[in-house]
């Protein structure tokens, strides 16, 4: 194989694990990824617990846990179950959807990851609450 054959099958191969890696929402293996319609209407309709996991002042009301991800991975007991719907959102998205990461790896089937965090909710005109 030459080296420009080479260099074209290495980039190729990284523009296809790429596509692949990335989600543009809707349900993957381990959770569903939701934008903040989709949230309200699930809040509205079910027994939903919702999980904020950073420490700013504002939350989206309803919130039944306000707490660090770490502090909810050190006392998992905190959380309603592992088969319970969970919603998770933090105040842009990154780092509640780490914690979904670790969610599902310890097992829990039915996590909701909000999309954007409580900047998208607030940016899609939605209401949040002061702490």
């Amino acid at each position: 194989m030459t080296r420009r054959s080479s260099l074209l099958y290495l980039l190729l191969l990284s523009v296809a694990i790429l596509f692949a890696s990335c989600s543009t929402g809707g349900q993957n293996d381990q959770f569903t990824t939701v934008d903040p319609a989709e949230l309200e209407e699930l809040l509205d309709s079910g027994d939903i617990f919702l999980v904020k996991v950073s420490s700013g002042s504002e939350q989206i009301p309803g919130t039944d846990l306000v707490m660090s991800d770490e502090d909810i991975l050190a006392d998992i007991s905190v959380l309603p179950g592992l088969n319970h719907p969970t919603a998770v959102y933090c105040e842009a998205g990154p780092a509640s959807r780490a914690f979904v990461n670790d969610l599902t790896a310890l097992g829990f089937t039915d996590i909701i990851w909000l999309d954007g965090g409580i900047r998208g909710w607030k940016k899609d005109g939605r209401p949040v609450e002061k702490r």
